[in-house]
């Protein structure tokens, strides 16, 4: 039985091999800092930081399809609203607003809906 556990470490080595791959996979996509180009279009102004894509983007506020979610819903995009919750606690359902804050494809939620837009100022438009 000296195989068994020589097998097991094997096997282990490669598990931990595969969790370790730095390739996002097909259709997924990898956020790349820069510098600071600004583009705007319509309604969406952004600039690429370090920690994310900045934006300024209007749009309307909408519940989520997971409880306790909110979504901002533009010409171009669908956004999970996460971040600065005094900012957050403007948001109201139905209502346009202006946002100020970043695009974060880094973030991880439960809403299911989106990509994360880190809230960081909120205007009613």
């Amino acid at each position: 039985m000296p195989a068994r556990p020589v097998f097991l470490a094997v096997l282990a080595m490669l598990l931990l091999t595969a969790c370790g791959s730095s390739d996002p996979g097909p259709g997924r996509t990898t956020p790349v800092p820069g510098g600071s180009a600004t583009t705007p279009v319509e309604d969406l102004t952004v600039t690429t930081s370090p920690r994310g894509r900045a934006v300024t983007v209007e749009g309307t506020v909408d519940d989520g399809v997971e409880a306790g979610c909110l979504v901002l819903t533009t010409a171009q995009e669908t956004f999970t609203l996460v971040g600065d919750t005094r900012e957050l606690a403007k948001l109201e359902p139905g209502t346009t607003v202006t946002v100020r804050g970043q695009v974060r494809a880094d973030l991880m939620t439960t809403c299911q809906q989106g990509t994360a837009l880190w809230v960081e100022e909120v205007t009613r438009s």
